[in-house]
């Protein structure tokens, strides 16, 4: 599944991830790059877990490793129907 949007300090961001399970849980991975506002551009790869919340949405938690070192723990709920994946990140060290 594609995602695009925005997310704060990193811009412009675009990501895939790849869904693994069946029922009502499972893992996924992600690959993103974000394009910062100074032009610059990070890249991202992580990992985490879905769990469904009802009729197509599903509650995700993963850790992302971003290309500058930094690791990002992401917290959020993906809408199937819309297609949209809002959430929190916070760094971590």
């Amino acid at each position: 599944m594609n995602f695009e949007g925005t997310a704060t300090g990193f811009g412009e961001i675009y990501e895939t991830a790849t869904f693994i399970g069946g029922g009502k849980d499972g893992t996924f991975s992600l690959v993103g790059q974000g394009f910062l506002d100074n032009g610059e551009v990070l890249s991202g790869i992580g990992q985490g877990t879905y769990e469904s919340k009802g009729k197509h949405r599903w509650s995700t938690a993963s850790i992302i490793q971003i290309s500058d070192g930094r690791r990002i723990a992401s917290d959020g709920e993906i809408n199937l129907a819309a297609r949209t994946w809002k959430g929190t990140n916070s760094e971590i060290s």
